[in-house]
């Protein structure tokens, strides 16, 4: 049985297990919170820039 999940909403992805679509979010969270760049952020991704602004969760 296969699982679907949107994981950008842009583009839908069947996934064969949910251990598959579990690490697919993991990665994509990763990117999203680490590797994104944003200009409103001054070049940095979220994290980098909660880091450099002093702000800890």
């Amino acid at each position: 049985m296969k699982e679907s999940s949107k994981v950008c909403p842009e583009r839908e992805r069947e996934f064969g297990s949910f251990e598959e679509f579990q690490t697919a979010l993991e990665l994509y969270l990763e990117y999203y919170n680490h590797n994104r760049i944003k200009d409103k952020l001054g070049g940095l991704g979220p994290v980098q820039y909660r880091i450099q602004s002093g702000f800890t969760a």
